[in-house]
C-alpha cells in the first residue's frame, strides 16, 4: 500500500511539474506589453490664487497704494535685542468684500533663501489667522476656521491649503549677509477661507498670530521670533 501511495505521489508531482513547465512556455510565447492608457492625466497644482482682488491694489510687495498708508502696524522684536541690531517685525492687515490683505515688514541684515522650501533653513514668515462673520474670538477648539502659512523670501509657500496672491521684496541681495530687510504682501480671497460672502456680508475683523523666523548671523537654522507677550 505504501508503494502505491509513493507511486501516486510521484505521478502527481510529475504532472504538476509538467503543467508548470507548459505554463512557463506558454507565458514566453505571449506578448505581455501593457496597453497604453486611454486617458491622459495632467497633474496641475498651484498655491497661487489667480482670481480677482480689489481693483487698484496690485500685489507686488511695494505697498504704495493709498489703502496701505493709514494702517496701524503691530511691531515686535527680540526681547534680547539690547543694542537694536537684531531683526524686527511689523505686521498689518485689513478686510474687503474680496478677501483679506496682509502685509509684513522686517528689518533684517541677513535674509537667507537656500533654493527650496525649508522653514528651518530659510528666512520665513509664519502666520496663523482666522476671520468669522461673528467677528468674535472663537474657542480654542474651533479648528475649522483656523488657517496658517509659512512663506519664505524666495516666495515658496506652505499653507493649510489656501491659495493666495503674494509678493516678496527683499532690500538688498539675498544670502549676501548685507540686506536691510524685506516686505511681504498677501491677498487671500474669502472663498479660500471657506467663508460665504454671497449675501454681501463679510467679516470686519481678522485675528492673527504673526511670527518671523530669521537666520541670525553665525547660525545655520532659524530662530523663531514670537510676538511678546505671548
Amino acid at each position: 500500500m505504501k508503494n502505491i501511495k509513493k507511486i501516486l505521489i510521484s505521478v502527481c508531482s510529475i504532472l504538476t511539474l509538467t503543467c508548470s513547465v507548459a505554463g512557463i512556455t506558454a507565458c514566453k510565447d505571449k506578448d505581455f506589453t501593457a496597453a497604453p492608457a486611454e486617458n491622459e492625466y495632467e497633474y496641475k497644482y498651484t498655491t497661487n490664487y489667480e482670481g480677482e482682488n480689489d481693483p487698484g491694489i496690485e500685489i507686488d510687495g511695494v505697498l504704495d497704494e493709498d489703502v496701505w498708508q493709514d494702517k496701524k502696524w503691530f511691531t515686535n522684536a527680540f526681547y534680547t535685542d539690547i543694542n537694536g541690531t537684531m531683526p524686527k517685525l511689523a505686521v498689518t492687515a485689513f478686510n474687503t468684500e474680496y478677501g483679506v490683505y496682509m502685509a509684513a515688514k522686517v528689518q533684517d541684515g541677513n535674509v537667507v533663501y537656500g533654493g527650496s522650501l525649508n522653514q528651518s533653513r530659510n528666512t520665513t514668515f509664519e502666520f496663523y489667522y482666522y476671520a468669522d462673520k461673528s467677528d468674535t474670538v472663537l474657542g480654542d477648539r474651533d479648528y475649522s476656521t483656523r488657517h496658517a502659512f509659512m512663506l519664505d523670501c524666495g516666495g515658496e509657500l506652505y499653507s493649510t491649503c489656501e491659495r493666495m496672491k503674494r509678493a516678496v521684496v527683499v532690500d538688498g541681495v539675498i544670502n549676501s549677509g548685507a540686506t536691510t530687510g524685506a516686505t511681504v504682501e498677501i491677498f487671500v480671497p474669502w472663498s479660500e477661507m471657506r467663508i460665504d460672502v454671497s449675501d454681501g456680508v463679510y467679516p470686519q475683523n481678522l485675528f492673527m498670530l504673526p511670527k518671523y523666523r530669521p537666520i541670525l548671523k553665525g547660525n545655520t537654522a532659524s530662530t523663531l521670533l514670537y510676538p511678546m507677550p505671548f
